[in-house]
């Protein structure tokens, strides 16, 4: 599963995804968390870098990934399509106290909660597609202006969104 790859997986380690669909039923890794846990110094990649390669669905079953106590800008997620999730904060990413790159991702259909959570973290956007968050694309808490720099997001576009950023 991709969980047991990013669990054995060492600082410096790419983590890199064949292209296809990914379920929560079929990985069967999820927990309260998410379907997938980050680790800190490790990059998940998809095997082209592009969202059309693989797409990561929750099957509105919880959260797709989590992203907890990161600390490190060597921390990085590329080329996902992330749809499905369900969770009360975050059904696409939630960020804890973290600094992770999200580069080159789709974001689609969370359902009421926003797609991305941000608490006491600084991650980094960039070319990210975010769509269809009846729960508005971003919601951060505690983020900016406490941490110095904020979440940053570049050349991101949002589309078809209640609301786009709660700050």
């Amino acid at each position: 599963t991709i969980q047991a790859a990013i669990d054995s997986s060492a600082a410096g380690d790419t983590v890199l995804v064949a292209c296809g669909t990914y379920t929560w039923s079929g990985e069967g890794t999820g927990d309260a968390n998410g379907l997938l846990r980050m680790k800190n110094h490790i990059t998940l990649r998809s095997e082209t870098g592009q969202p059309d390669c693989v797409t990561i669905d929750a099957e509105n079953l919880g959260r797709i990934i989590y992203c907890n106590n990161l600390t490190s800008i060597a921390t990085a997620i590329e080329g996902f399509t992330i749809t499905g999730g369900s969770a009360s904060y975050g059904g696409g990413i939630y960020h804890l106290n973290d600094v992770t790159r999200v580069k080159n991702c789709r974001l689609h259909d969370t359902g009421y909660a926003p797609g991305v959570y941000i608490q006491e973290s600084a991650p980094e956007y960039e070319y990210c597609e975010f769509t269809n968050h009846t729960g508005g694309a971003i919601y951060t808490y505690d983020s900016p202006p406490f941490l110095t720099p904020g979440p940053e997001f570049s050349y991101c576009t949002f589309f078809n969104h209640q609301t786009v950023a709660t700050l």
